[in-house]
């Protein structure tokens, strides 16, 4: 990007000769969202244009953008006055007066949201933005939570308020609890260490799989507390989760497939869970997560993402089988890349790379992560074979992925994908779609 100075006229990128002018007006280089544009007048009706939208300005007056996004305006380009606007929610585009006034409406993020959809939603008590009803979560003096925010959050347990102090509030944990559980080695939910690769890091980037189990409803605290001092284990770390009632999750650092299901002491850590009561599947809180490293995809980084992103839209319907979840939970958690986005393998993938990154995290193939891609479709469990069969299913559709040229990615079917597997190196999932019946 050319070097950009406060006061320069800039233009926001949309798409290919399209563009919002502005004026650059505050450089911020710490922050991944580094430059703020003021687009003055029109800074309503700009908000649902914004591709990289991270939060407007307390004086209401600009944006952040990344700095990609951001290039030098033509000295005589026009600002456009729009007549229409597409709904975030629904995607209609539809005249102005269908939307929220943003001079009357302070609440700026709805002016993006029709005024239909806007019926069915609630604005988030703590980041204001407008969530579908179906998606709130509440504390027990019904305070409302996007699952963002409740994912960052617990609910205290003494006087059941939404917090992010821990499973007690400030206020509760100084008053209350003199003698509060020791969760010594439970971690918060941003922790985030510096990843320990077993066995070490190869050249070129072995596939490695970092795993997050949860784990709920253990039967009290000290049942809890009980199961994390046993699990304190170098290859593993704790972590809270808002979403968890009275659980923690457990977190591998990263490992190859082989090193998973012959090293590391999984059946010894679902035994530890289970002998405390704690549950997964039938919590229904509970989700496994599979992280794996980008590099892993280099030297073709964007197609095979995108390979990868193509597969899990073929193959939806048999991975929500496959996940033992339900729709609905996936439509929250880890919902779908749509079939009205193009996502197609031959032009123009780094564009198809910025909108699949906008899906966000709650996508069911998260790529909105610097190192690492999320499959996040996976109903929680404590048996083992299920466990390991979830691991081989990513292991199989990451090589896949990478390997299979696009012709391949094109054709492929879900019986041709499932009849490439090989069951000596993948016995715990071929096992699992057989019992499944999602095989011939």
């Amino acid at each position: 990007m050319p070097e950009l100075t406060i006061g320069d006229r800039v233009q926001v990128r949309i798409s290919p000769g399209r563009g919002l002018i502005g004026r650059l007006f505050c450089i911020e280089p710490t922050s991944s969202y580094s430059h703020a544009v003021d687009f003055g007048s029109n800074l309503g009706w700009t908000h649902n244009c914004l591709t990289h939208l991270e939060a407007s300005l307390p004086e209401n007056t600009g944006f952040w953008y990344r700095p990609d996004d951001l290039e030098p305006a033509p000295t005589d380009s026009p600002i456009p006055t729009p007549t229409e606007r597409t709904c975030e929610e629904c995607g209609e585009t539809l005249p102005l007066t269908s939307f929220p006034n943003s001079t009357l409406n302070r609440r700026r993020c709805w002016t993006n949201i029709c005024l239909s959809c806007a019926e069915n939603m609630t604005t988030c008590s703590f980041c204001s933005r407008p969530t579908p009803n179906n998606d709130i979560q509440y504390d027990e003096h019904e305070n409302e939570a996007c699952p963002d925010c409740a994912g960052d959050m617990w609910v205290c347990q003494s006087c059941g308020l939404f917090t992010n102090y821990g499973e007690y509030c400030e206020d509760c944990d100084n008053s209350e609890n003199d003698e509060e559980p020791d969760y010594s080695n439970v971690y918060f939910a941003d922790y985030k260490p510096c990843p320990r690769f077993y066995p070490e890091q190869t050249d070129p980037p072995e596939l490695y799989l970092g795993v997050e189990l949860e784990t709920d409803k253990y039967p009290d605290s000290s049942a809890k507390v009980s199961a994390c001092k046993q699990l304190d284990h170098v290859q593993i770390y704790l972590k809270a989760d808002g979403s968890l009632i009275n659980g923690v999750e457990i977190v591998s650092h990263p490992a190859t497939l082989h090193y998973h299901l012959n090293t590391l002491p999984w059946a010894d850590i679902i035994k530890i869970v289970k002998d405390n009561g704690g549950q997964s599947h039938n919590a229904r809180t509970c989700g496994i997560h599979v992280h794996f490293n980008k590099d892993f995809f280099d030297p073709n980084p964007h197609l095979n993402t995108l390979k990868l992103i193509n597969l899990s839209r073929k193959f939806w319907k048999e991975l929500v089988i496959f996940s033992r979840r339900e729709q609905e939970e996936l439509n929250s958690w880890a919902h779908p890349y749509s079939h009205a986005d193009d996502f197609t393998l031959r032009k123009n993938l780094p564009d198809k790379i910025r909108r699949a990154r906008d899906y966000g995290k709650y996508s069911a193939f998260n790529i909105s992560n610097h190192d690492t891609i999320e499959i996040r479709i996976f109903r929680g469990t404590l048996l083992l074979d299920s466990f390991f069969a979830c691991l081989e299913m990513v292991d199989a559709l990451v090589r896949f992925a990478k390997k299979q040229p696009i012709a391949s990615i094109e054709r492929i079917t879900w019986k041709g994908f499932t009849q490439s597997l090989s069951k000596k190196k993948y016995p715990y999932l071929v096992s699992y779609l057989r019992r499944k019946e999602l095989c011939a």
